[in-house]
């Protein structure tokens, strides 16, 4: 499973929706995710992937697959 996949699954899970739903290019406004759904959504990432994502880094991010990216780019 790939990265983006593994993120695709915590995004889908944290929101209650299909994953099919999700591509690297879906924003969190386009699944009504608010402000605690994020948090929460990287919260899940940090813990599976056991890395650490900023702040200042996650406010940036445009889509799933920039969030997913960022996360490979952590784990190389």
């Amino acid at each position: 499973m790939t990265t983006f996949e593994q993120v695709k699954e915590i995004v889908a899970n944290q929101l209650s929706i299909d994953p099919a739903k999700i591509t690297e290019h879906t924003t969190f406004e386009e699944v009504e995710a608010d402000s605690l759904d994020v948090v929460e959504v990287i919260m899940n990432i940090e813990s599976e992937f056991n890395v650490d994502l900023p702040d200042e880094e996650v406010e940036g991010f445009k889509n799933v697959g920039e969030l997913s990216k960022y996360v490979d780019q952590l784990l190389s």
